[in-house]
């Protein structure tokens, strides 16, 4: 599923570098918003790879592939709850370039619920 794409970071600053004009080495924007605020944690989706039972757990919510654009976010937000342990709220999602080598990520930003 792809969300919204803009030329803005999840905080409203302009993004610096556009896929479009850099593609190996854009700056992250904003895909997805759900009330996402400063006070949010926030993972790295290739740090994922080091939690415990990650690929299983990933390919029974969210399939194979690695690229979070694909996926619902109400299955990304089922999938980190999951992963964690306990229930998260997803707030938000940016996609960034990793520029050692031109591969995409995407920063999770997310709550537990209480």
């Amino acid at each position: 599923m792809l969300y919204g794409i803009s030329r803005f970071t999840i905080d409203g600053q302009p993004q610096e570098r556009s896929r479009k004009d850099y593609p190996y080495s854009y700056t992250r924007y904003c895909i997805f918003n759900n009330g996402w605020k400063k006070t949010d944690q926030v993972v790295w989706s290739d740090r994922l790879h080091n939690e415990p039972h990650y690929e299983k757990i990933k390919e029974e919510i969210l399939g194979i592939g690695d690229n979070f654009t694909r996926f619902p976010s109400h299955k990304i937000q089922e999938f980190l709850s999951i992963l964690f342990g306990y229930e998260v709220k997803l707030t938000g999602i940016e996609e960034e370039c990793n520029c050692s080598n031109g591969y995409p990520y995407w920063l999770l930003y997310y709550r537990k619920v209480s």
